[in-house]
């Protein structure tokens, strides 16, 4: 869990302190955005670790290192971009198709990388660690059904947002597939 926390706390961190930091007027939609943002990594980095059953499994120092870099990037760069784009700054575009759909394909990544990431955790609940293969939800469309949410969440952010950081960080999750 101290692993995860360090790898993924830069995202929280980064984006909200370029989100206040850097910009003078926080719009409606900019606000929602910051909301969405930090409600998905305080989940990823805060809970989701408490519930693994990872005690004893190592993680390379190399992935946190490279993992905080990236995350600290990452979040400066959408938080930069959400607290000024243009388009961001007036309310009606939370009305937009754009937003509207984004936030609907988000929620339902959300949903289905919840899901996935409960079924692989229960693989685990009772302490095995040989190899199994996951069941229900989305797995029985795709073999990595938590990455697969994770994918459409941020597709649904690129939407959303509709910024260069947001289509350059689902670039970047499509690539590490």
């Amino acid at each position: 869990p101290l692993a995860w926390l360090l790898f993924e706390c830069p995202q929280v961190f980064a984006f909200a302190l370029t989100f206040w930091f850097t910009a003078d007027i926080h719009s409606t939609p900019a606000l929602a955005l910051f909301g969405l943002w930090q409600a998905h990594y305080l989940h990823r980095g805060l809970l989701y670790p408490l519930r693994r059953n990872d005690k004893g499994k190592r993680f390379p120092i190399a992935n946190v290192v490279f993992g905080f870099a990236f995350n600290l990037m990452n979040g400066y760069a959408n938080g930069y971009a959400v607290s000024h784009a243009a388009h961001l700054q007036d309310a009606t575009w939370l009305a937009t198709p754009w937003f509207i759909g984004g936030l609907l394909v988000a929620v339902a990544g959300w949903l289905i990388n919840f899901q996935a990431d409960t079924i692989l955790i229960d693989l685990r609940r009772d302490g095995s660690t040989g190899y199994k293969i996951p069941h229900g939800g989305f797995f029985r469309y795709v073999s990595a059904a938590n990455y697969f949410g994770e994918i459409l969440l941020w597709c649904g952010w690129a939407a959303m947002s509709f910024t260069a950081a947001g289509a350059v960080f689902v670039l970047f999750t499509l690539s590490n597939l």
